[in-house]
């Protein structure tokens, strides 16, 4: 808001004569007789988060598996497929003006009702929370992972870890052992 205050006074010769004075306040004012309305846009800022998904026992192919990515709420954002190379990546979530504070996802694995035969799946719940401030006159994200559930390539836990990598394992059944063996049920039968 600017507000103009005009004093008017006559002089010695009987004359008038005004003076003007301007103060600002709120927004951003540069002094206190600042004249100029500073209008800016803050820009959306936007951040992805990346994961990958590692198979052991067999080649992974692409589209195999699917990773679900939920809000705060529960409420499904977007699910994708793993490529070839066992990388997920989720589209991009934009923050704009509005959305400055604490942003808080999960990440899971999708398990299917029939689950191949042989495989153990992972089931980490990556937790993912995307801090969003206001700088100035932009936005800026911090973005930290921590895991539950999960299993590295080794096999060991990472709860409370990084984890960004989803490892199931293929055990393939036991080839049965061929051994066959020669009975006689009845000898005079066979002679």
């Amino acid at each position: 808001t600017v507000a103009m205050t005009v004093t008017v006074t006559e002089n010695s010769k009987g004359d008038l004569q005004a003076s003007v004075k301007y103060s600002g306040t709120g927004g951003f004012s540069s002094s206190a007789d600042d004249k100029v309305f500073n209008n800016y846009v803050v820009a959306p800022v936007k951040t992805k988060f990346d994961f990958t998904k590692k198979l052991a026992g067999r080649k992974l192919a692409a589209g195999e598996f699917s990773f679900v990515l939920k809000d705060s709420t529960g409420r499904e954002v977007e699910t994708v497929k793993n490529d070839a190379d066992g990388n997920v990546t989720f589209s991009e979530l934009s923050f704009d003006n509005t959305k400055v504070g604490t942003h808080t996802y999960t990440v899971e694995e999708v398990i299917p009702a029939n689950k191949e035969f042989g495989m153990t799946y992972d089931q980490m719940k990556a937790t993912v929370t995307v801090e969003v401030a206001k700088n100035g006159h932009s936005l800026t994200t911090v973005t930290n992972v921590t895991s539950t559930g999960g299993k590295d390539a080794n096999g060991k836990a990472t709860d409370g870890t990084a984890d960004k990598e989803f490892n199931n394992k293929v055990t393939p059944p036991e080839t049965p052992e061929f051994q066959p063996e020669k009975f006689v049920v009845s000898k005079e039968k066979y002679d």
